[in-house]
């Protein structure tokens, strides 16, 4: 999308980050890199190598279950305020972890579906994209021709997917800022950021690849909006992390407390 650009910078507190995971973590978690932050949601740095120049692009990522935590798409625009700071949208909902959404126009105008609980904001459109979806708990990526779960929790459409079945997409060489989410097939799903410049190839080798080579071991992904859009905010007991985005966004992809969910209105 194209909007007036300012400066980004990256801005990073962390605070006793514990070195392994606490009794809510999996058995797999505590013998890994993840840090529990809360029940259901994990944290890793991600280095990410770049063989061509023998060096290592690092990134934040977050595992979040949504059978423990609630997963939502927050929307910015109320009133006259047609975009905001994903900082501000995760301290108006009390959210552990907000980053950016898909792709809008310079009207912030989503360019695709965006459910958030339960509430369509923006409808489908029929491009060559993909969706992240949350349907009674399970979260899939799909095509945007393939037919949609009923009913829908969360949505977000963007693109391109990046991992599909297990295998890499051939994807363009253009290097930018990202925010992409994946999902390792074990009903977790992991929001991934990088605060500096990778390229679309690069990161989807590397989420594709599994653990043991440094991997995250993604059966899909799918690219959210990126460049000056892709920003980050975190808070929870043992992580307090912002990264910083070069304009405000229409909506942000949420971590939050189970008890946050919204409740449905009485009869």
């Amino acid at each position: 999308m194209r909007w007036p650009a300012r400066r980004s910078s990256v801005a990073l507190t962390l605070a006793a980050v514990v070195a392994a995971a606490h009794g809510a973590a999996t058995e797999e978690t505590r013998a890994s890199p993840w840090t529990a932050l809360a029940p259901g949601l994990w944290y890793r740095p991600w280095k990410l190598e770049r063989a061509a120049e023998h060096a290592e692009l690092s990134g934040h990522v977050f595992r979040a279950d949504p059978r423990v935590v609630h997963m939502t798409v927050l929307d910015a625009r109320r009133g006259d305020r047609r975009v905001a700071t994903v900082t501000s949208l995760r301290e108006e909902s009390r959210a552990y972890v907000v980053v950016n959404g898909g792709f809008f126009d310079e009207n912030a105008r989503p360019l695709g579906l965006v459910v958030g609980d339960g509430k369509e904001t923006s409808p489908l459109r029929r491009v060559d994209q993909g969706l992240f979806l949350i349907s009674m708990g399970q979260p899939v990526i799909q095509h945007t021709r393939d037919a949609l779960p009923t009913p829908i929790d969360a949505a977000l459409q963007s693109g391109p997917r990046l991992v599909v079945d297990g295998r890499a997409l051939q994807l363009k060489p253009q290097v930018s800022r990202r925010t992409c989410v994946c999902l390792p097939g074990d009903g977790t799903v992991m929001i991934v950021v990088f605060p500096i410049a990778v390229s679309l190839s690069e990161l989807a080798d590397g989420l594709v690849a599994p653990a043991a080579e440094g991997g995250l071991g993604c059966w899909s992904a799918l690219n959210l909006d990126g460049g000056p859009s892709t920003q980050l905010s975190v808070a929870t007991p043992t992580l307090t992390l912002d990264v910083e985005g070069g304009w405000g966004v229409p909506n942000g992809l949420a971590v939050l407390p189970r008890s946050a969910a919204r409740q449905p209105p009485s009869p």
